[in-house]
């Protein structure tokens, strides 16, 4: 007996490492800050959705988190990678997420264009 199955949703986990450790992003956060929202917003990002964390004392515990699309694409910059999360992606959202992600990209090149390099 065939079984015939279509995907109606998915998820989708992104990492891309930086090749060296973006320090300047500790101290240029209104920078980024201003490249992400210019590239984000068309896609509905709202300073509501728009986070500074601080983790204590590690580096790496420091981060910009944002929200997209209903809360179903959490983007997480931070001081050694970027990393994306769609915990469910619905068929009919697949291009628009894709369009966002490599928006995400182009801000993050804008900030510093020599982050192109990722790992």
């Amino acid at each position: 007996m065939a079984i015939n199955l279509e995907v109606a949703k998915a998820e989708l986990g992104l990492e891309a490492g930086y090749s060296k450790p973006n320090f300047g992003f500790l101290s240029e956060r209104s920078t980024i800050l201003s490249a992400l929202y210019k590239h984000m917003e068309p896609y509905g990002l709202r300073l509501m959705d728009l986070r500074l964390e601080h983790g204590g004392a590690n580096v790496f515990d420091n981060q910009i988190v944002f929200y997209l699309f209903n809360y179903g694409m959490t983007v997480r910059i931070r001081v050694d990678r970027l990393e994306i999360a769609c915990t469910e992606l619905p068929k009919d959202h697949v291009e628009k997420v894709k369009s966002s992600i490599v928006d995400v990209f182009k801000a993050l090149t804008d900030y510093r264009p020599e982050m192109r390099s990722c790992q």
